[in-house]
């Protein structure tokens, strides 16, 4: 049965952060073996087709913990075998010969190491199981024994058993493959002879043949096992072979005109069936990396690798997927085949992936101009016909050379034209920036002078316009005595305000020259000595009574004569109204002072 555990031995991997798993890469659930009879020790057993699909390929995954070695068994499904009456249970995977149980690692099975672990590949091959469990020293049925009443499938399915040993001696879980079916080998069906006659199915097995080979009545056999079949000449209505090697020469004539390749497709239910002459593109998956086939259409087509097109008539279909699940279309890799093409075309004209109708093709003569510097429009190949159109959308099937590396060479073409516009377009950009910077600096550099100038301007202008600037209070100090001020403040009886009046000495001739007028000399001059002033507010405020000066200095209301003298000391000012030439003391006032002191 197998390697058996004592009640000492551990089912857990040496330590308790470890990882075991096994993974059976190439076996899918309802997977179909066949079989067919041998010769084995001058005996017949019907054993596993001996080809490279006998093969189940499986990984173990190990982390911190030490792989020894991995047994493996086969059983019956177990609803199948209880249904069968299979009582051999699960069959240790056993040399034939010897009995010995083995170990599915073999030598060649390298190891690649992970992080912390390593994956360790394995393998079973089903052609050398036959024998089944002994029960009480009776041989066992043969553990791959069919039942004839499986019509609905349910009873011929079997799985695979693997546990690993690690070097401690402690054993893994047991891991359970996916159901596989067996059947047997239908051989081909015999012909009917002239006369109505059927072959006749010979009861003795010929040297190197099996029970099955059967002899016409005219000598021809209807199915021959043998290890080697050489022959001069063979007239065979149909071959299937799963290896052909020719040493020589192979000379095919057929009516089929193209190489196609099985590719996988993606989401087809969104494109819908393709169709003789539809145009695909190849796309990268970027999860697993592979390529599949979609339509080609304006959305997806900037992202193709390469574009081909569907073909129905192709001699040669390689690439086929070993899983039948698989959803799959053939496509013209090199040949003559029919491509749905757009519009009138002529025999020897180049044909293009249309992105305008998707899936179709499109004459050179209808690309927009300007579309072959651009990467979306793909090189399928050239028209070997001449079709007419009645109108632009009329769809042809043309009879079309085909290759899929025609574009590849198109593209590493507009790939050296896009890199030389790219360059030209960055030594542009830099010109232009560096022009930039340089225009920017001079727009900078005049736009500052002038504001610096308009600023200027209006500050000339404010101070040559506006009363009570700066520049009209020296005008109104030019021609006066250094440093000899007056100072009073008086209360206007009219409207009750207080003034606060400024004023500037001058010489009585230079005041009269400042003015603009003659005046008399103050009456009390003839007493006491007698200081004349100018009133510099009223002057800076070109003489205005009242409320004078401008919105943007405010406004200033200014008290006080145009001219003014002090006597006494500076204990007393004395003003002259303008117009009456006669000179009177200022109301009211008080807080009289003179610098310097007279």
């Amino acid at each position: 049965m197998g390697p058996k555990l004592s009640e000492s031995s551990r089912l857990l991997p040496p330590t308790a952060d470890a990882y075991a798993d096994v993974k059976f890469k190439d076996l899918y659930p309802g997977k179909i073996f066949y079989k067919k009879q041998y010769r084995y020790n001058n005996m017949t057993r019907q054993l596993v087709v001996n080809d490279e699909n006998r093969w189940i390929n499986m990984e173990a995954t190990t982390i911190n913990c030490q792989l020894y070695r991995i047994y493996g068994w086969v059983k019956r499904e177990q609803t199948a075998a209880l249904k069968k009456k299979d009582k051999n249970g699960e069959v240790a995977i056993r040399n034939q010969d010897t009995g010995e149980i083995l170990n599915l690692i073999k030598d060649k099975d390298t190891p690649t190491p992970i992080q912390n672990g390593f994956l360790q590949p394995f393998s079973v091959d089903l052609h050398n199981i036959y024998k089944g469990n002994d029960a009480e020293g009776i041989p066992g049925t043969p553990v791959f024994e069919l039942s004839r009443a499986d019509k609905e499938r349910k009873l011929n399915i079997f799985q695979l058993v693997v546990q690993m040993e690690f070097i401690d001696g402690s054993f893994s879980q047991k891991f359970t493959s996916p159901v596989f079916n067996l059947r047997t080998l239908d051989p081909p069906k015999g012909k009917v002879l002239p006369g109505g006659k059927r072959p006749r199915v010979s009861e003795t097995a010929s040297p190197g043949g099996s029970v099955d080979s059967g002899t016409f009545d005219d000598g021809r056999q209807q199915k021959i096992l043998v290890d080697m079949l050489d022959a001069k000449t063979a007239e065979v209505d149909k071959v299937v072979v799963k290896n052909l090697q020719v040493n020589g020469i192979l000379n095919v004539n057929t009516t089929g005109a193209d190489l196609a390749y099985h590719l996988t497709l993606k989401e087809p239910e969104k494109y819908g069936d393709l169709q003789e002459g539809d145009i695909v593109g190849f796309y990268k998956d970027e999860e697993s990396g592979e390529t599949y086939i979609q339509r080609l259409r304006s959305n997806n087509i900037h992202n193709a690798l390469h574009t081909g097109v569907v073909s129905r008539s192709h001699w040669l279909a390689g690439h086929k997927p070993l899983n039948p699940a698989t959803k799959t279309d053939t496509i013209c890799v090199i040949g003559i085949v029919n491509v749905k093409v757009v519009g009138s075309i002529e025999n020897g004209e180049r044909i293009y992936a249309s992105t305008d109708r998707p899936g179709k093709a499109i004459p050179q003569s209808h690309m927009p101009v300007g579309s072959f510097l651009r990467k979306k429009h793909a090189l399928l190949g050239m028209a070997l016909e001449t079709k007419k159109s009645k109108t632009l959308d009329d769809v042809h099937l043309v009879k079309c050379f085909v290759c899929i590396v025609l574009d590849v060479s198109r593209k590493e073409l507009l790939e050296e034209i896009e890199d030389l516009y790219q360059v030209n377009e960055e030594r542009t950009a830099e010109q232009i920036k560096i022009a930039s910077k340089k225009t920017w600096r001079r727009l900078k550099g005049c736009a500052l002078s002038t504001l610096i100038i308009i600023g200027v301007i209006i500050f000339i202008l404010y101070q040559w316009l506006v009363p009570g600037s700066m520049f009209q209070y020296w005008l109104c100090r030019q021609g006066s005595i250094p440093d000899h001020h007056l100072y009073y403040t008086y209360v206007d009886t009219n409207n009750g305000r207080h003034f606060q009046v400024h004023g500037i000495e001058f010489t009585w001739q230079g005041l009269q020259d400042k003015v603009g007028f003659k005046f008399l000399r103050d009456t009390l001059e003839t007493k006491w000595l007698v200081h004349y002033y100018l009133n510099v507010d009223r002057c800076a405020y070109y003489w205005e009574d009242g409320a004078a000066g401008n919105n943007i200095g405010g406004r200033k209301y200014i008290g006080g004569s145009r001219i003014l003298s002090a006597v006494k000391r500076c204990t007393i000012v004395d003003e002259m109204i303008d117009g009456n030439d006669v000179w009177t003391i200022v109301k009211n006032q008080s807080n009289v002072s003179c610098i310097p002191m007279p």
